[in-house]
């Protein structure tokens, strides 16, 4: 009787060190899930990152650019002011000119 229940101890003790056997497995499968599942996540977080900070330089370009066109813009329109003044001085030049080669072909 004493041999049969060794037996059935060693065969306890067996099962329980292959089912121990087992949950370390399982246990090392389910780390090593999720330390790549963490190791994907971060990898998306580092993308997204890269794309927010891609997305702000593109904004401040934007902004640059429309403050260029704005400059662009404002500095035509001085231009044209220029312009126009200059073609009313030449109008008047003109015409003091003509009044002055009158005056002379008078006296």
């Amino acid at each position: 009787k004493f041999e049969a229940e060794v037996a059935e101890a060693e065969q306890f003790a067996l099962a329980e060190a292959q089912r121990a056997q087992q949950e370390k497995e399982a246990y090392d499968t389910t780390e090593s899930q999720v330390e790549q599942l963490v190791s994907a996540q971060m990898a998306q977080c580092e993308r997204l990152y890269d794309l927010t900070e891609e997305l702000q330089e593109r904004h401040q370009l934007q902004q640059e650019e429309a403050a260029a066109q704005d400059d662009f813009i404002a500095l035509v329109g001085d231009h044209d002011e220029n312009l126009h003044k200059a073609e009313a001085l030449a109008q008047t030049a003109q015409a003091m000119w003509g009044e002055y080669q009158e005056d002379q072909q008078q006296e």
